[in-house]
């Protein structure tokens, strides 16, 4: 499933706001489908391939402010 383009402008909104290194960028890549969290303030990108999956970007894949 590719992503809309409100998701993609959701991810890279949060990318600019909370990304913390180059490797965050890789999720507003072509072809990356995207889980944001219930606060939309985080996201994960990722690629699936059968029953796999692969998640994009720094270690973790989470862009986002976590609340604690």
């Amino acid at each position: 499933m590719i992503a809309h383009k409100a998701e993609f402008s959701g991810a890279r909104e949060l990318v600019l706001k909370h990304g913390w290194n180059t490797t965050c960028f890789q999720i507003v890549n072509p072809g990356i489908e995207y889980w944001f969290g219930g606060d939309g303030e985080s996201v994960v990108g990722y690629v699936t391939s059968g029953k796999s999956g692969v998640v994009a970007g720094a270690l973790g894949g989470v862009v986002g402010c976590t609340k604690k």
